[in-house]
């Protein structure tokens, strides 16, 4: 049984750790204009925290792949899936924005940001899951 982890790299959390301070500054720019000092600087300082959790929450996110399995991992939380009985979609957004959807058995479909895990993980699990790649299953369009 081969087993394949893939896990957020550490140039993609600084990369969202940029961005949130550039998205905190320009906020903070912005409230400038329209409230006083204190009240933006505790409305950046609440919306960079909340912000910084949800990050750091992202980075303990990890996917583990079998041949049968699919398990994404976050924290605690864990959503196991037997890949045969599932339908998977995902969807790339300017190699940025990466999400992944898993429909199971009673179609249930979750979604899963996987923006941490960068663009070259991201295309090689989902050629792993059979989504791309030699061993996905060709699509045939109609015309009419």
């Amino acid at each position: 049984m081969n087993e394949r982890i893939y896990k957020s790299t550490s140039f993609q959390f600084v990369k969202e750790l940029v961005m949130l301070v550039i998205a905190c500054a320009f906020l903070g720019f912005i409230l400038h204009f329209f409230v006083q000092l204190y009240v933006n600087v505790i409305v950046v300082a609440i919306v960079g925290i909340v912000s910084l959790y949800f990050t750091l929450s992202d980075r303990k996110l990890y996917v583990k792949v079998t041949d049968e399995t699919l398990t994404v991992i976050k924290g605690k939380k864990i959503d196991e899936y037997k890949i045969e009985e599932c339908a998977m979609k995902a969807r790339i957004k300017n190699n940025d924005i990466l999400t992944l959807y898993v429909t199971d058995s009673n179609d249930n479909t979750k979604s899963y940001d996987l923006s941490l895990l960068g663009y070259k993980q991201f295309e090689k699990l989902i050629e792993d899951l059979s989504v791309i790649g030699d061993k996905s299953e060709p699509i045939t369009l109609k015309a009419e």
